[in-house]
């Protein structure tokens, strides 16, 4: 067993077999210098896994060891990946929240729910949540439209919608809702983005702390 085998299933996106890795080497007592990296890496793992809480646990550890080390690029590298678990948790709680939102809403007809919506932006929403409950591929293509209009929200989120459409396209969808957040700074939009190119079986070059 070693940190070699750790780093190339992180590297080729086998975060299950990287996180068994990483926790065994773990278990043997480790010197600091050591241990923090690990405990990085770990927490990516746990991250693109979706066991947010976990890696939030393994990030505060790492942390500590390098702040203690006096490690300051570390500790801006750990800080970036916290950003990411934070971002993500923030995601998932708000889809909660809109899903339950949205569950009443979205029985109302269409045109009505169009009708009061005012802005690109309210009416790709209106349209996405209509797609998304119906799987319907022509009010997806309509959100899009109106997503052109709008922010780098819907229109990740168009595209989204889209990728999990239509399978075959997935991954050109993903690809540019990646650029399209990417581009505007976007941190919880490309966790969504992550999140659902996992779900679709994308595998997505991620940058390995």
């Amino acid at each position: 067993m070693s940190l070699d085998q750790a780093v190339r299933a992180l590297r080729t996106g086998r975060w299950g077999r990287g996180r068994e890795l990483l926790e065994v080497l773990l278990a043997e007592p480790q010197p600091p210098t050591v241990e923090g990296p690990l405990r990085g890496m770990l927490a990516q793992a746990l991250l693109e896994l979706d066991r947010c809480e976990e890696a939030k646990d393994e990030l505060r550890h790492a942390l500590r060891i390098a702040k203690a080390l006096g490690d300051q690029k570390a500790i801006d590298q750990l800080r970036a990946l916290n950003g990411r678990v934070y971002a993500q948790l923030a995601h998932e709680r708000e889809q909660a929240r809109l899903a339950q939102a949205q569950q009443a809403e979205l029985q109302r007809p269409l045109d009505e729910l169009l009708a009061r919506a005012s802005t690109p932006a309210e009416r790709c929403t209106v349209l996405l949540g209509k797609a998304n409950a119906e799987l319907d591929l022509d009010l997806a293509l309509r959100a899009r439209e109106e997503a052109e209009h709008a922010g780098p929200r819907e229109q990740v989120l168009a595209r989204l919608c889209l990728a999990r459409l239509q399978p075959r396209r997935a991954e050109a969808m993903l690809r540019e809702a990646h650029r399209i957040a990417d581009t505007h700074e976007e941190p919880q939009l490309v966790a969504a983005i992550a999140q659902a190119a996992r779900a679709a079986g994308v595998d997505f070059a991620t940058h390995l702390f």
